[in-house]
C-alpha cells in the first residue's frame, strides 16, 4: 500500500540516488509473481491442478487486472470492507 501513496512515485534526484526505484521494482515483481502463482499453482498438499475461474480483488491491488487479462478470466473489483 505504501507504494501506491508514496509521493516518491515519480522519482526525484534523491529517490534515484538512494535506490528507491530498484526497491520498488523488486516489490512490484514480488506482488505480480505472488498473485500469478496464487491463480495458477497446484492446490496445497493435495497437489490438484488449479487455475482461477475469476479474480475478486481490492481496488488498490496491482496485479489483479494484469493476471485476469493474461488468463482471460473475469475480474470483480470491490472493497473488502465498508469505508
Amino acid at each position: 500500500m505504501t507504494y501506491t501513496v508514496d509521493p516518491g512515485l515519480i522519482p526525484g534526484f534523491e529517490s534515484l540516488t538512494n535506490g528507491d526505484i530498484t526497491r520498488n521494482r523488486t516489490t512490484m515483481s514480488e506482488i505480480l509473481n505472488g498473485c500469478w502463482k496464487a491463480c495458477i499453482e497446484a492446490d496445497g498438499p493435495n497437489g490438484r491442478p488449479f487455475i482461477a475461474d475469476a479474480i475478486i480483488a481490492n481496488p488498490p491491488s496491482f496485479a489483479h487486472i494484469h493476471i485476469a487479462e493474461a488468463l482471460g478470466i473475469p475480474l470483480q473489483v470491490s472493497f473488502s470492507k465498508p469505508l
